[in-house]
């Protein structure tokens, strides 16, 4: 499978007076961050405490570094992630990482909150994906900028027992994660392009570090939140050892959400809001892997409904000829649904996977399983390691079925050769699955970053 191809109107209103927040400007998102995090704050305050707050506008960069400013400061990093992973309808991850990913299928239009003809086929070009590429780096420019300024501003004590310092850190190895996950190539503030490896290099030390302040800090949750995270991204980077040391430490129980807000449509979670018919109708668990399998299993993970008013999704598509049928995943039930970033039940899986690579694959089992028998549904019972492989790769599906995780893990086993099948649906040379035969596994560099990035070739 390939690995990567590559418009942007910024999506940022507030500007700021001071230049340091223009210092990566070639990097695409640069021009008026600062401004962003302060209409961020107005935005979740409202969020938070219900209270009528009015967006200030521009402002000068450097009241942004004062202690007043730090909590709205951190609120800007979870605005940015929530944005770039399943917000509104602009770009998403959830959704358009999704339809490639098939965990989702094409429904309806293919512009407001829809999924583009490209997409459709499995396809990212890079003349395309300008949109998601601004979001995601703006969600990693926002985190690491805010560490930078409290660093700058604060002593040091005061930094490396700081709970705000903490989950800034959080929030800063989850954004690398989410680009290492989904990009195809790393390029950092205007550098070159790199292995997007370098993501999740960056992910481990920000969670590492967000450990050891989060512990002087007296937060555990925090602590536990970012374990979890470097779990998954050691999964990645080959350590298995401290992947299933993380993962050890997390209680099954344990989720750390990215939040969403009925407040706006553009914070609202994109996979309801898509389905309402208000007018969208532009997703669809047609035709995907999970259709089928909760016809099968009744498994409550990846549970969809029909919609007795309407039966096909809302503009016909070429991709199959004509109107689509139009099922509803019922993961997410309201525009404020959160989505998981990390949670107990992933870091078995991540266990599994652990054991699997070491040969192990009855006590990878067990861990399936586990899952399996808490949610009710069947147990696998597997003969050798090529099935155990084939029912974690089914079981990684289910447990984080749109959460902007898949491209991932297929681009990871595809590059990697692990054994085990997967769903036919998501196998390019099923026709029923309607992708083309070398699809995309993860989004490129945009058109606009290589536009204005010297660095870029």
């Amino acid at each position: 499978m390939r690995h990567g191809r590559e418009t942007s109107e910024s999506p940022f209103e507030g500007e700021v007076t001071d230049m340091r927040a223009r210092r990566d400007e070639t990097t695409r998102g640069g021009a008026g961050r600062a401004g962003f995090l302060v209409a961020t704050v107005a935005a979740l305050a409202v969020a938070t405490t219900g209270c009528e707050v009015t967006n200030p506008g521009p402002v000068q960069d450097q009241f942004l570094n004062s202690p007043e400013a730090r909590a709205g400061v951190v609120a800007g990093m979870v605005r940015a992630m929530s944005d770039v992973v399943s917000a509104g309808c602009g770009p998403a991850l959830s959704r358009q990482g999704g339809a490639v990913a098939r965990e989702i299928f094409p429904a309806g239009n293919t512009g407001t909150c829809g999924i583009t003809v490209a997409e459709a086929r499995g396809e990212l070009p890079f003349d395309e994906e300008n949109g998601i590429w601004t979001e995601a780096q703006n969600a990693r420019w926002v985190a690491e900028d805010g560490i930078e300024r409290f660093q700058e501003t604060m002593e040091g004590s005061a930094f490396e027992s700081s709970a705000l310092v903490a989950e800034a850190h959080v929030w800063a190895g989850f954004a690398n994660r989410m680009m290492g996950e989904n990009f195809c190539q790393a390029v950092i503030d205007g550098g070159e392009a790199q292995p997007n490896a370098v993501y999740f290099e960056r992910a481990e030390q920000y969670f590492t570090d967000a450990i050891q302040v989060a512990q002087a800090a007296g937060e555990s949750d925090l602590v536990t939140a970012a374990q979890a995270g470097r779990a998954s991204v050691r999964l990645y980077l080959g350590d298995y050892a401290g992947a299933e040391s993380d993962a050890n430490a997390v209680p099954k129980a344990f989720s750390f959400d990215l939040p969403y807000s009925n407040i706006s449509q553009d914070q609202r979670n994109t996979l309801w809001w898509s389905q309402q018919s208000t007018p969208y109708r532009t997703i669809t668990v047609w035709n995907t892997p999970n259709w089928d399998y909760y016809q099968d299993s009744d498994d409550p993970r990846v549970e969809w409904a029909t919609d007795p008013e309407h039966e096909f999704g809302d503009a016909a598509r070429e991709i199959i000829g004509g109107n689509v049928p139009f099922l509803l995943q019922l993961k997410y039930q309201s525009g404020d649904a959160p989505v998981d970033l990390a949670d107990g039940r992933e870091m078995l899986l991540v266990r599994a996977e652990v054991l699997l690579q070491d040969g192990d694959w009855e006590g990878a089992m067990d861990l399936i399983n586990e899952l399996r028998t808490d949610v009710g549904v069947a147990e696998r019972s597997a003969s050798n390691s090529q099935e155990a492989w084939t029912y974690l790769k089914a079981e990684r599906r289910i447990e984080l079925w749109l959460e902007a995780r898949r491209l991932g893990d297929l681009r990871r086993w595809s590059e990697a050769g692990t054994p085990g099948d997967l769903h036919p649906l998501e196998d390019p040379s099923n026709p029923d699955s309607y992708l083309v035969s070398d699809p995309d596994l993860c989004f490129p560099i945009s058109e606009t970053e290589r536009n204005t990035n010297p660095n870029i070739g």
